[in-house]
């Protein structure tokens, strides 16, 4: 039986979506980081505004998937609390995919790092460890909503000044960051 539109479980036609854009994305980063030397300022500026817009887009477009995920890994009946269970680890990878296209259009410039300091501080450390070693199943469902907020939120990252108390992002212990200076 061939896979058409109309037997292939609707879950599957959005994977098989969400991969083709992916790819076409993959292809758009590469043919940038190999035109880039003889572009003018104004097709480069280009180039990051579209291609950064998409890839951006799926990165906010993971948004339920890790939530879903970071709730199995925090459920306390998961036997591998903390991790994810064999039956979401293919969701958990198409995550993991989406970060590492998020990382790999940051370390070409098609991201625009955060201009408040303190969180293109935090933006710049986080793609560069990424880069040297790659977001995993388990640690996805964090870094998304992370590198989301660090580029759209402003002035994501706060430090405490010494002597004042912590300053938290969010009230629940699994979404704050605290940066001590």
């Amino acid at each position: 039986m061939v896979a058409t539109a109309e037997n292939t479980p609707p879950r599957a036609n959005q994977e098989a979506e969400r991969s083709r854009r992916r790819e076409d994305i993959h292809q758009q980063i590469r043919e940038f980081r190999a035109q880039k030397a003889q572009m003018t300022a104004a097709q480069k500026e280009a180039a990051q505004r579209q291609i950064g817009e998409d890839v951006k887009n799926e990165l906010r477009n993971e948004s339920a998937r890790a939530d879903k995920i970071s709730r199995i890994q925090d459920d306390p009946d998961n036997p591998e609390h903390g991790q994810v269970p064999n039956p979401a680890v293919t969701e958990a990878q198409g995550l993991q995919n989406g970060i590492s296209l998020f990382v790999e259009a940051a370390a070409e410039g098609l991201i625009q790092p955060p201009t408040h300091a303190p969180s293109r501080q935090v933006f710049t450390a986080l793609i560069d460890k990424l880069q040297r070693e790659a977001a995993t199943v388990n640690s996805s469902a964090f870094l998304q909503p992370l590198l989301v907020n660090l580029v759209e939120v402003p002035n994501y990252i706060t430090f405490s000044l010494e002597g004042q108390p912590p300053v938290f992002l969010n009230a629940t212990p699994k979404n704050y960051l605290q940066i001590v200076s």
